[in-house]
């Protein structure tokens, strides 16, 4: 199979609901060809939702017994590995209870276990805590005496200032753990209003421990905005969207589209709601209101934007984005030009440098990035660049749309 006829197996297998008979295509695929949409369904992070379905939906539908292992195998893995993960969760959420900390436990950990309702079904790298922001410190002093370490910006105010949540906080063998004060970053440029999702937020039992979780509406604002602009653009792939659809489907009684309209443009993010519910509806046969699309829809796209982002969810691994100011150098500009691009791109502002490798406000220790960052960029992008001088063909198609990435980035903004 090419990689298309791969992405509609998969999408079909995702699709997949009780009521429906899979379509009858997948009966005629070959072991080879499942063993593509295996392999498929990890890069996009979506494996035990692939075997879900194909284990409760597809009866009738003979998958070999090969990849009947491959995938039972990967979402026992997963389940295992979730496991560990809400049992680190719930000592955290029990010691932060004790403190009289409040908390929201943010996507991952609540989509896996009141959304998808099974924790086995979603897949994790690490863990995501709401806090208020005067609750910070004593937050990561709770975690610190956890055995949990940060490095960087151990300066909250400073970092307040520069980001939404603080480093990640790691142990030997144990989850990454993000405590965030905000859903996006002050640099943004949407107006989140951090203390409603407060004040929505509801209780639940996650980890078997007493905490919050967004409301419906704020839950699936947070994952549109999450999905295509603090992640670039679409490029985690399946798992967002399906993250969307599933959602949906568990509160499709319950979800207020009106109030969710509203909030989209008090926050400034119509486009990347629309966007998102839109590809959800187009990629998973989620049921999205069509008027609820329309208000929603801005009228001055300037290019159909939905038909890239699907391509950029879609395209095969190879098709990685490279660095913006690469793709403009390699562009019909002048000697001069692309030497200034290059000289920007890799000697920032020192406020730059701070917010990029975490840095403490005026620290000394900036000037040692200024080092060390053109070692790292040439580690990472020399192998392209070098491609792109050679005249690549291939590379200089993912130049090009790198630089219609950057538009796309810059679209999303808008409000």
């Amino acid at each position: 199979m090419d990689h298309d006829q791969q992405n509609q197996c998969l999408l079909d297998c995702l699709r997949a609901r009780s009521a429906e008979e899979p379509p009858a295509h997948l009966g005629r695929l070959s072991e080879s060809d499942w063993n593509q949409v295996f392999d498929l369904s990890k890069e996009h992070g979506v494996t035990p939702q692939l075997y879900d379905r194909i284990s409760t939906q597809f009866s009738t539908c003979a998958i070999p017994p090969g990849v009947m292992l491959k995938l039972r195998a990967a979402y026992l893995a997963n389940a295992a590995q979730n496991v560990r993960l809400y049992h680190e969760l719930g000592q955290i959420l029990g010691t932060l209870r004790k403190e009289k900390i409040a908390v929201v436990v943010l996507k991952g950990a609540h989509l896996a276990e009141v959304v998808y309702g099974n924790i086995a079904l979603r897949t994790m790298i690490d863990l995501d805590l709401l806090v208020h922001k005067s609750d910070l410190a004593r937050t990561a002093a709770s975690l610190l005496e956890l055995g949990y370490s940060f490095h960087g910006c151990h300066d909250i105010d400073a970092c307040c200032r520069k980001h939404h949540h603080l480093p990640a906080f790691v142990r030997p063998g144990a989850t990454c753990i993000e405590v965030h004060w905000a859903i996006s970053p002050p640099t943004s440029p949407f107006t989140i209003d951090v203390a409603g999702l407060w004040e929505r937020a509801r209780p639940s039992v996650i980890a078997g421990t007493e905490t919050l979780v967004l409301s419906t509406e704020d839950l699936l604002l947070h994952l549109c905005i999450h999905a295509s602009h603090n992640h670039e653009g679409f490029v985690l792939g399946l798992r967002p969207i399906c993250d969307v659809s599933a959602t949906i489907l568990r509160h499709r009684h319950e979800i207020d589209w009106e109030r969710l309209r509203i909030r989209a443009r008090e926050w400034g993010v119509g486009n990347c709601v629309c966007l998102t519910l839109r590809l959800a509806r187009e990629l998973l046969h989620v049921p999205v209101p069509e008027d609820l699309l329309g208000s929603l829809d801005p009228k001055d796209a300037g290019g159909d934007w939905s038909a890239f982002a699907k391509e950029q969810i879609l395209a095969p691994a190879e098709m990685r984005l490279m660095s913006l100011s690469l793709a403009q150098m390699f562009g019909s500009k002048p000697l001069l030009a692309k030497v200034q691009i290059l000289l920007r791109a890799v000697f920032l502002p020192p406020k730059r440098m701070e917010i990029l490798y975490h840095l403490p406000s005026r620290s000394i220790r900036v000037y040692w990035f200024y080092v060390w960052r053109p070692i790292q960029l040439f580690l990472r992008y020399g192998c392209r660049a070098w491609q792109l001088a050679r005249g690549d063909r291939e590379a200089a198609r993912v130049a090009k749309y790198t630089k219609k990435h950057a538009d796309f980035a810059d679209w999303l903004d808008l409000k």
